[in-house]
């Protein structure tokens, strides 16, 4: 069974990750 949330959350995670790269 997927959760949802995971999808979401990995999605966070890698926009969390390129924005430390940007800055």
């Amino acid at each position: 069974e997927k959760k949802p949330w995971a999808r979401l959350r990995f999605k966070f995670k890698l926009l969390k990750g390129l924005a430390k790269k940007m800055k």
